[in-house]
């Protein structure tokens, strides 16, 4: 059986909620989305978020509140509430990790 372009998304888009991407709110007029974003970049393009690698909480993307709903239902994750300091935490702690797996390489 084959699957249908809006279901394959769909099915992407859940898969990703699983693996780790997260939404949080980043400034009074924008959210971001950030975690692993590779495999569903293409569909976060097309709902016109912007990818930003220099983010507090490391690389992701920007999005208007104004599609963030819109987001939350098709990624199938809630928005978590973190205070800026919270989100340079996250962003130190993936760039220690990132410089970690390339010295192990």
């Amino acid at each position: 059986m084959m699957m249908t372009t809006k279901s394959k998304k769909s099915a992407e888009a859940a898969k990703a909620g699983a693996q780790g991407v997260r939404v949080a709110t980043y400034t009074e007029k924008s959210f971001c989305v950030f975690g692993d974003t590779y495999p569903i970049r293409k569909m976060l393009k097309a709902a016109k978020l912007g990818y930003n690698p220099g983010l507090k909480c490391g690389p992701g993307w920007l999005g208007s509140n104004k599609r963030k709903e819109a987001i939350l239902q098709l990624l199938g994750v809630q928005l978590e509430t973190l205070t800026e300091a919270e989100l340079i935490a996250i962003g130190e702690q993936r760039r220690a990790e990132s410089e970690q797996q390339k010295a192990d390489q």
